[in-house]
């Protein structure tokens, strides 16, 4: 499931604001996606958990977002309260 605890708008070189989306406990740490980020340049459509790899040497915990851009594949990858993996297909078509 899902583990972000916050969203961010950024306003780039103006400002950054950060909103809690569910309670957070005290003690608790705040938690952001590089890789479900909406707002932060370009990382919406066709940046996901291989390039964040790439870019900053770390996968974030599920969900994840994968693309094959040469195949047109995207799909998220979630996993369940029961550790079961879920695919959901980001396109109209998927691999057979």
């Amino acid at each position: 499931g899902n583990w972000t605890n916050i969203k961010a708008h950024t306003e780039e070189m103006e400002y950054l604001e950060t909103n809690a989306i569910r309670t957070i406990e005290a003690g608790e740490e705040i938690f952001s996606s590089y890789n479900l980020c909406e707002e932060c340049g370009g990382r919406k459509r066709g940046y996901g958990t291989a390039e964040l790899f790439r870019d900053y040497g770390f996968i974030e915990q599920f969900p994840q977002r994968w693309h094959y851009m040469e195949q047109d594949y995207h799909f998220d990858l979630d996993q369940d309260e029961n550790g079961v993996l879920q695919v959901t297909w980001l396109k109209k078509h998927r691999p057979r």
